[in-house]
């Protein structure tokens, strides 16, 4: 639509030059004008808006990392849930990718950037330091060489990144990530992050936090909705019923 509007806009300023000697017909173009400008702006708010509120993560017990293994297996197959104060992106966030002299972790949006960089340029030191301090050495110990190369071939794969909302829990934000993979489609994940005096860094302090795996669990393979507003599963399954 946005294309639409702004060949609309050219079409008619073309004709308001060619019909120039009458000036009812000028100002009877420019106000469509107007009106045509109006909407594009508009559709544009409209694409950055963002629904702010409760958060809403449903998601099967079985899904979970931290799943507690029950007797009763059929309770793998309840729902567990759970509301936190963020947002969803009425339209996703394109992550570029950057060269590290170009890293600006002073934004949630430059610290993600920075992140999936450092990943595809296979550059320890660059990966580490995009994590908060006390994660640094543990993160340095994960990467041996071999380690650090099939990194870098997964990320590499990864054709495009989007940010699709956010969330905050305790003194962190949890980030919402959609990635397309050149042999594996789309995949979603969330990143914790912490604000620093050096900038936003990933923290791992959440790894074996079950709110923190209810939410990754919701985001890769549940539901993630604004709370009081149905998710397209629930509404479907609503009308199924009725």
């Amino acid at each position: 639509m946005k294309k639409y509007c702004l060949i609309i806009l050219i079409l008619l300023s073309l004709t308001i030059n060619n019909f120039a000697s009458s000036e009812d017909t000028v100002k009877d173009l420019e106000d469509i004008l107007q009106n045509a400008t109006k909407t594009t702006l508009e559709y544009n708010s409209e694409l950055e808006r963002t629904e702010t509120g409760e958060i809403k993560f449903k998601v099967k017990k079985a899904n979970l990392w931290l799943n507690e293994n029950p007797a009763d297996k059929k309770k793998l197959d309840e729902f567990v849930e759970i509301t936190l104060p963020g947002k969803l992106y009425n339209s996703q966030k394109k992550i570029k990718s950057v060269e590290k002299k170009d890293v600006d972790r002073s934004t949630i949006e430059g610290a993600i950037t920075s992140v999936f960089s450092a990943n595809k340029s296979g550059d320890l030191e660059w990966i580490v330091e995009n994590f908060i301090d006390k994660d640094e050495e543990t993160i340095r110990s994960i990467f041996t060489e071999n380690n650090l190369e099939k990194n870098k071939a997964t990320a590499e794969k990864i054709t495009t990144t989007y940010i699709s909302g956010e969330v905050n829990y305790k003194d962190s934000v949890i980030v919402f990530i959609e990635q397309d993979y050149s042999d594996r489609g789309k995949m979603k994940e969330s990143l914790a992050l912490k604000k620093t005096d050096k900038g936003w860094k990933v923290t791992n302090e959440f790894s074996s936090d079950k709110t923190f795996d209810i939410v990754f669990a919701a985001v890769s393979t549940g539901e993630v909705s604004l709370k009081g507003k149905e998710s397209p599963k629930e509404k479907s399954a609503k009308d199924s019923k009725s």
